[in-house]
């Protein structure tokens, strides 16, 4: 009996319920409204998965020209030895050994309450949420703006030059819909579909995933930001759940069945399962900690032992959710803040401490940010220019662009570097043909050491 790839996956996901495997299907065979990407639609992602997608025929391309309007205001406010009062040494891992993590922050993080600047005009337009300038985390070589005290875990990498904070990022015509907005992030072609991500380009131009299952991986949620035209990511829902949960008489006889019928995609989740049943052992040994965070510190932590692990993985892909702070948004937009610089600290401290540090780069991601003035629910509502970070030994600590708040765009924070371009910083780190990935030149952000 011969199964086509979708065939086998949707067998699978029928063994899974009839033998007690956890689950090993396709992430979803569902679309976004504009990024038609097969395989990874989080709608249709409803178990703890590990799988390649559905392959794809399409070549390395989008279904249209993308938007062609890029922000070029100048992206510093200062130079790279005044952000950073500390310097590292330069990273010089070798380009086959860099990893890039990046941090999803689904639901649009507040970046006036991320980074905040120290005027009367911020307290003006938040006199309930807005935060107290004496409370603000330093930036290091910086003046007129502080971080939210949840991010004092990262202290000691502020300290040591290793957090870049980039503000006013987004698109020159953004979307304050979530599934536009995303879409626009995950594929970098703004305002057109596409059948890739910037990510998936990116894999699909340097060797592809076909024998290299754990190339890519998505933590937390399958993204469209991984797909190429013909590389596919390994999508993990649950790490502390993925495993195959059938009676020790019967597994190795399942898992052999398993590999003949279903081929790469069976033996690339069969890798994945064996992996992951790896890595907690390893982070216990390690004495790993992560009881301080939640979500992303969890995943984080399972992102710092996968490196340590050595797989050949190049790309990990982190979803986390809960930023859509429309209410009540002091309490929460803390402990999510919080969650992500306990994250960010323990990635860090446990790669140091395996001599894998200069191997990381971390970036975050979000939709969008949010509106300049507070609204009547303790909250903020969907805005244009957010506040994201880039960390590791390869950055210049310190702050990127700034925060204008004297020329309000319809309410909003105008957005004044492009999203390319804190991608193309990410891209050149990975030593990536940046300007095929990004299908076209964007500004660099002078970020990279």
């Amino acid at each position: 009996m011969t199964l086509s790839r979708r065939s086998f996956l949707t067998w699978s996901a029928s063994l899974a319920a009839g033998a007690g495997l956890s689950a090993c299907r396709s992430a979803g065979s569902g679309s976004r409204p504009a990024l038609d990407v097969p395989g990874t639609s989080p709608a249709a992602t409803t178990s703890s998965v590990a799988s390649s997608s559905a392959a794809t025929s399409s070549a390395i391309s989008s279904s249209a020209a993308p938007d062609t309007t890029a922000l070029t205001a100048p992206p510093s406010t200062a130079s790279a030895a005044a952000r950073s009062t500390a310097p590292v040494a330069p990273a010089v891992v070798a380009l086959d050994d860099r990893v890039l993590v990046v941090v999803q922050l689904s639901g649009g993080n507040d970046g006036l309450n991320t980074l905040v600047p120290l005027t009367g005009r911020y307290h003006d337009l938040r006199p309930t949420i807005g935060l107290k300038d004496d409370a603000l985390v330093r930036i290091p070589g910086t003046d007129g703006y502080g971080l939210h005290s949840s991010l004092e875990p990262l202290g000691k990498l502020l300290r040591s030059g290793r957090v870049a904070t980039v503000a006013s990022v987004g698109y020159a015509n953004p979307s304050r819909s979530h599934f536009v907005a995303l879409d626009n992030w995950w594929s970098a072609t703004p305002n057109q579909p596409s059948a890739t991500g910037w990510l998936g380009r990116y894999l699909d131009l340097s060797g592809g995933t076909a024998d290299k299952p754990l190339r890519a991986i998505a933590l937390g949620s399958g993204v469209p930001a991984l797909q190429g035209g013909l590389s596919h990511p390994t999508v993990v829902l649950d790490p502390d759940s993925f495993s195959i949960k059938a009676p020790s008489s019967s597994r190795a006889a399942l898992l052999n069945g398993w590999k003949k019928v279903g081929g790469p995609s069976a033996i690339a989740a069969i890798t994945a399962v064996d992996l992951f049943g790896a890595l907690a052992p390893r982070a216990a040994s390690a004495g790993t900690d992560e009881s301080e965070g939640g979500d992303i510190t969890r995943l984080l932590g399972t992102a710092a032992e996968l490196i340590v692990a050595g797989k050949d993985t190049k790309v990990i892909h982190i979803s986390t959710t809960g930023f859509d702070t429309h209410a009540g948004q002091l309490v929460t937009h803390a402990a999510l803040l919080n969650d992500l610089a306990v994250g960010i600290a323990h990635f860090f401290d446990r790669l140091d401490s395996a001599g894998l540090g200069d191997r990381a780069l971390v970036l975050t991601t979000s939709e969008f940010g949010r509106r300049a003035q507070e609204n009547g629910s303790g909250g903020t509502d969907h805005g244009k220019a957010g506040v994201h970070f880039l960390a590791g030994t390869g950055v210049v600590g310190g702050l990127i662009g700034s925060t204008d708040l004297t020329t309000l765009d319809d309410g909003d924070i105008k957005p004044a570097i492009d999203v390319r371009s804190l991608y193309r910083s990410a891209l050149d780190w990975l030593g990536a043909p940046t300007s095929e990935v990004l299908l076209g030149q964007f500004d660099d952000l002078g970020v990279l050491r």
